[in-house]
């Protein structure tokens, strides 16, 4: 993929997606960094089969912090993701073990209201994981766009590949055109002088 496709695919990304990362990396964050400062309350949810609960919860916040900022990295994303994804399959028994205590206490706090989508909640922050990272589109992968939404790419546009010639001609044209920019006159000549560039 050359640096235009991918200095296009940045700038047209679906801001959804952006803004579901940050949100994703933020809570793995805040996560990690209770699992690190106050460990407790993931020492009391923890199943007993769990070996060295203490080193497990520590060692896997930092990993919740690491994971998160290795969204932001290109070449690590997918992989972040899978990780992630993979680390909240993981402690799914956590969350279980946490409903059930609950439940059995009467008087525990917080109860079902709240236990119940949390576990609901767990199969998304997988798929959330998985699509925020790229490793997958669905369900968003069929959708048309409007000709007025400039905020996503057409598939025309998501399938076209340029070559660096072509990427130096797109480069120039942006130049010449904020070069022009308070001056209509000539941006039109400079739009044709691109055209016969990539053409040529």
């Amino acid at each position: 993929m050359s640096f235009c496709t991918r200095y296009c695919e940045a700038t047209y990304r679906f801001p959804g997606k952006t803004i579901a990362k940050a949100l994703l990396a933020a809570a793995f964050v805040m996560a990690g960094i209770l699992q690190l400062t106050a460990p407790e309350p993931f020492l009391a949810i923890t199943p007993d089969w769990v070996v060295w609960p203490q080193t497990v919860i520590r060692v896997t916040g930092l990993l919740e912090i690491l994971g998160a900022s290795a969204l932001y990295v290109p070449r690590l994303r997918r992989a972040a993701g899978l990780a992630l994804a993979a680390y909240a399959i993981c402690v799914f028994p956590a969350n279980i073990k946490h409903a059930m205590d609950s439940a059995a206490e009467a008087s525990a706090f917080p109860g079902w209201w709240y236990h119940g989508p949390r576990l609901a909640l767990q199969p998304i922050i997988v798929w959330w994981a998985l699509w925020c990272s790229g490793v997958i589109d669905w369900p968003f992968h069929g959708r048309r766009n409007h000709p007025t939404d400039w905020s996503r790419p057409s598939r025309q546009a998501q399938t076209q590949r340029l070559d660096p010639l072509d990427a130096r001609a797109v480069f120039r044209s942006r130049e010449i055109l904020i070069h022009n920019r308070m001056n209509p006159d000539t941006t039109m000549l400079s739009v044709n002088a691109v055209v016969m560039m990539i053409k040529g």
